[in-house]
């Protein structure tokens, strides 16, 4: 079970087998949307770089809070190191305001430490980014915004018009090529998630009650790029989301994303999120996606020293997770 700590009257300790259940009934009273337990196993038990580490804190026999990291294999700079995903930080409402959250937090970050989690990265609410800020030591957590495109570029009849771009029902190895490529190519210099076939198949072939649709671009040399996206319905109008797209080159992003907009004719707009500042951001900006809806907010914090300067991120909405 590991060590178990107490502060004032609470116990805090690492999660155990068992643990599902009041995880589960504290997650769905505390958000408006309800997760499944079959989610909760796919996401933290079957992700290919490991089982999630969460720390809970329990009043008696009463849980109060908890919070978890999900295992992430990231390449920085053409090396792999791992990292932690910041996944859900709960507080019983009654139980807000004694520093759980923090007590939560410090606990599991030297849980990771010593599990060789390098780094700790995540996707804030705006209530709770202060708290990463204050109480975990996250040095910066910046507020971006999506890109968004209104309407189609064509009538949706795109076969060939963009090259080989084919329809998968499941990840074999041409991902591993298409991985390859982007890492030593176009995201060769960015600190992003191994993209490999392990990855694309849990992530978008083996979610629970996701429809993705996975989309595998070839060129002259064989898979080049990917595509996975899904349609979703927002106050009565279909858009479609984009949910990852990774590329060994410009002009391949630029096939994907095009061929993206005209085969989702249905939908009457899209929607991708990429980091503000780097050349995919400005890149798609320049194909008429801009900026709009709500802003979100993206911060990371070292769990020990990384070789060299401070890396520069990529990351999609399939990195933000899907709850």
């Amino acid at each position: 079970m590991g060590v178990i700590e107490l502060t004032g009257d609470l116990t805090f300790r690492p999660f155990s087998p068992g643990d599902e259940v009041p995880y589960l009934q504290l997650y769905n009273y505390v958000h408006p949307v309800s997760m499944s337990e079959e989610y909760w196993r796919w996401r933290n038990l079957t992700n290919p770089a490991g089982m999630s580490l969460i720390e809970t804190a329990w009043d008696g026999p009463k849980l109060v809070g908890f919070y978890g990291l999900a295992p992430v294999r990231l390449s920085l700079r053409g090396k792999e190191i791992l990292g932690g995903f910041s996944e859900a930080a709960v507080t019983h409402p009654d139980y807000r305001y004694r520093g759980i959250f923090s007590a939560l937090g410090k606990s599991l970050y030297r849980r990771a430490a010593q599990s060789g989690i390098g780094i700790v990265y995540g996707f804030p609410t705006e209530h709770s980014r202060h708290g990463f800020l204050s109480a975990l030591g996250w040095g910066e957590v910046r507020q971006h915004r999506d890109l968004w495109h209104w309407g189609q570029v064509g009538g949706g009849h795109v076969e060939g018009k963009y090259g080989e771009i084919r329809l998968i029902e499941g990840a074999g190895e041409e991902f591993d090529r298409v991985w390859r490529g982007v890492s030593q190519g176009l995201f060769g210099s960015n600190l992003l998630v191994v993209r490999d076939s392990r990855f694309i198949d849990w992530r978008f072939f083996r979610c629970p009650d996701q429809r993705y649709r996975v989309f595998l671009a070839r060129g002259e040399n064989g898979p080049e790029g990917y595509l996975a996206a899904r349609l979703l319905e927002e106050t009565g109008e279909k858009l479609v989301e984009i949910s990852d797209l990774a590329a060994a080159d410009l002009n391949c992003l630029r096939r994907l994303l095009l061929f993206s907009l005209e085969h989702f004719s249905e939908a009457g707009g899209a929607v991708i999120r990429l980091p503000a500042g780097g050349v995919q951001h400005s890149f798609v900006s320049r194909l008429g996606f801009r900026e709009g809806g709500s802003c979100y907010y993206f911060g990371w914090r070292p769990t020990g020293e990384l070789p060299g300067p401070a890396p520069e991120w990529h990351y999609t909405v399939a990195d933000a997770g899907v709850i």
